[in-house]
């Protein structure tokens, strides 16, 4: 149960945290959402005087917590996989002119004709 409960951050770190699931429709938009979660903390630390809240008593603290959340958020395995997959087409140019080459056989396949430039 451990085991399944409690996972290192990521390869990187010896810390372990518990697991958690955050429902995604895609990459993209966990992406989006780590911007949103820095700028709130930018804003507060602009202010550090300021008292937002009685209900928090160490707003510091959940900062901290905010900023490793928004860490796990940061697609490190999306962008290992996208660069390996850039190497094994030979760089960028080649993965464009793969894919290129797929789009244009779904379309030949049909039977829809490729405008020329």
């Amino acid at each position: 149960m451990i085991r399944r409960q409690y996972a290192p951050l990521n390869k990187h770190t010896r810390r372990f945290y518990e697991n958690k699931v955050i429902p995604v429709e895609d990459p993209l938009e966990s992406f989006i959402s780590v911007p949103h979660l820095l700028k709130v903390c930018v804003l507060v630390l602009e202010h550090p005087g300021t008292s937002f809240s009685n209900t928090i008593p160490q707003p510091y603290v959940n900062i901290q917590q905010t900023l490793e959340f928004t860490l796990q958020l940061l697609p490190y395995e999306e962008i290992e996989f996208l660069e390996q997959l850039i190497e094994d087409y030979g760089g960028l140019a080649g993965l464009i002119t793969e894919q290129k080459k797929a789009n244009d056989l779904e379309v030949n396949s049909k039977n829809i004709p490729i405008p020329h430039s």
